[in-house]
């Protein structure tokens, strides 16, 4: 089933918390909704859920207008953050929830229920109230219970949020494998994690102020940004002012061998991860460093533009600078993207 937002904003009196979303998710398709606190991705999943009318604009399901249409009717599946499990219903109780609510036939309830349990790997755990269940196992039910009417549209508000890194780490391989099991299922993944956007999405809409910035595949819009907000927020990435002399790219005055510049883009995008140190490169003075297990992350300040900082995720094993030592920082062509600089 597609998934349509046509020019859809919501306002709460005063406040925009969604302003002129249009977007299209097709069946099999995973979207993740990606942006800090604040950017509107939880309301335009809410608006496509029911719990919230749009002030402006039109919410369509398989091409059929659903912008009035109570939740119940819409036939989607829910997962928020906090599970919203009955606490006084068992595990098979909770699954069964939808199916019951559709009056469908004691028998189906009771297959589907043993599917979907089946599915999540919590078939030994039916008859546990959810009090009785870690954080990763009451999301299994919740994504179970949501699965139990076979929706055509899944949504996912932040479901990882509140678990532990291991258990997030987990629960997003399960996320995965859930993909793989439902493929015709459209999806649609709010997180303000970037990680998870990569590792889950089909493509990745990054939101700000309430606002769509960019839309792409994941790989693409993680190698090739189309701005400087994106470039930051998916990966972090380094964004240093450009000079464009004829075809050629100069940082801090010096020419980066195989960078082409590109008419009104400004800024040089570079991932902390894709700098080398080495020779005849730009020189840096490294300001403070930070142990990161497998890597050290330096602070380098850049010789020549004395108000831009830049950072490099030097691996475990290199020696690291001492601070204020004055090294070559190495930017390959290959790592290197140009973005517009931002004018707000």
């Amino acid at each position: 089933m597609t998934v349509q937002l046509d020019d859809v904003s919501v306002h709460f009196g005063r406040t925009c918390a969604l302003e002129g979303l249009s977007l299209t998710v097709a069946a099999g398709e995973t979207v993740a909704l990606l942006g800090p606190s604040g950017s509107g991705k939880s309301t335009a999943l809410k608006a496509v859920a029911g719990f919230v009318r749009p002030s402006i604009g039109r919410i369509r399901l398989a091409g059929q207008d659903v912008t009035d249409l109570p939740p119940a009717k819409r036939g989607i599946g829910v997962v928020v953050q906090q599970y919203a499990l009955f606490p006084h219903l068992r595990v098979a109780d909770n699954v069964a929830f939808g199916l019951r609510a559709a009056r469908k036939p004691k028998a189906e309830v009771t297959r589907r229920v043993a599917e979907m349990l089946a599915m999540v790997g919590m078939t030994s755990y039916a008859k546990r109230f959810p009090r009785e269940l870690s954080g990763g196992q009451q999301q299994r039910v919740a994504i179970a219970r949501a699965l139990a009417i076979q929706p055509k549209v899944l949504l996912l508000d932040e479901p990882l949020a509140a678990l532990d890194a291991q258990l997030r780490a987990d629960m997003l391989g399960e996320l995965q494998k859930l993909r793989r099991e439902v493929p015709d299922v459209a999806i649609i993944y709010v997180t303000h994690d970037q990680s998870e956007a990569l590792a889950l999405a089909d493509r990745i809409a990054v939101m700000r102020d309430a606002r769509l910035v960019d839309i792409a595949p994941a790989a693409q819009l993680y190698a090739t940004p189309p701005s400087a907000f994106t470039a930051s927020f998916l990966g972090g990435a380094n964004l240093l002012p450009v000079e464009s002399v004829g075809e050629d790219v100069k940082v801090a005055g010096h020419v980066l061998p195989g960078v082409r510049s590109t008419p009104g883009k400004e800024l040089l995008c570079i991932r902390p991860h894709a700098i080398r140190l080495g020779s005849d490169g730009v020189p840096v003075r490294v300001i403070a460093t930070q142990w990161r297990g497998a890597s050290n992350q330096l602070t380098c300040t850049v010789e020549g533009l004395p108000d831009v900082s830049v950072r490099i995720d030097l691996p475990a094993d290199r020696q690291v600078p001492a601070l204020g030592a004055q090294v070559s920082m190495v930017l390959p062509a290959e790592a290197c993207s140009l973005v517009p600089a931002e004018r707000r």
